[in-house]
């Protein structure tokens, strides 16, 4: 079974704004959980100016208590592939864990673009994938359970963290 997660985020602030925060997400106070954030590769697509990135980031492996005594998890390693078309404002990120993807994938896509109903908003389209290919149904169920909800809380944390940056950039003046 797969569970699917599908949310939108509208933020009151440039599609330059938010793209920028979205670079500059880490460290921040709402994701203490993220350890290292590193840029893999990264070009400019000399036909069409797309910005492609493949970054990788290092995060606390975090387990429901009911299943620490089945599985050890302390970090966990997530791909983070993205393209970013400034003439479109477009800004696409698709991220899956490299870690445990047996035990649980997680494979979540960004899309970033300016709103249609305010000039200067920004939404944040979200979907997910949750997948576990344990062989018992009963835990492959109940990971896929934890997936879910963990995605909707983080999901929330991670629009609080963003607005704490982008406040931040705009306190530094590094954005309007």
């Amino acid at each position: 079974m797969v569970k699917l997660f599908e949310q939108t985020h509208i933020f009151e602030h440039s599609w330059q704004s938010v793209t920028q925060a979205i670079w500059n997400k880490y460290p921040n106070p709402w994701a203490s959980h993220v350890l290292t954030a590193d840029v893999i590769d990264r070009y400019v697509d000399p036909e069409t100016g797309v910005l492609h990135t493949t970054r990788l980031f290092t995060k606390e492996g975090r387990l429901p208590k009911w299943s620490k005594s089945m599985f050890s998890l302390s970090e966990a390693y997530i791909l983070e592939i993205s393209e970013l078309d400034p003439v479109k404002k477009t800004f696409k990120t698709v991220t899956r864990n490299l870690s445990h993807a047996k035990l649980m994938l997680v494979e979540e896509t960004q899309i970033v673009s300016p709103t249609d109903s305010k000039p200067s908003g920004t939404a944040i389209h979200i979907t997910a994938r949750i997948i576990s290919n344990t062989g018992w149904f009963a835990v492959r169920s109940r990971i896929e359970q934890f997936g879910a909800s963990k995605i909707r809380e983080n999901t929330m944390r991670s629009s609080i963290g963003l607005m704490h940056v982008i406040e931040d950039l705009k306190r530094r003046k590094l954005i309007v």
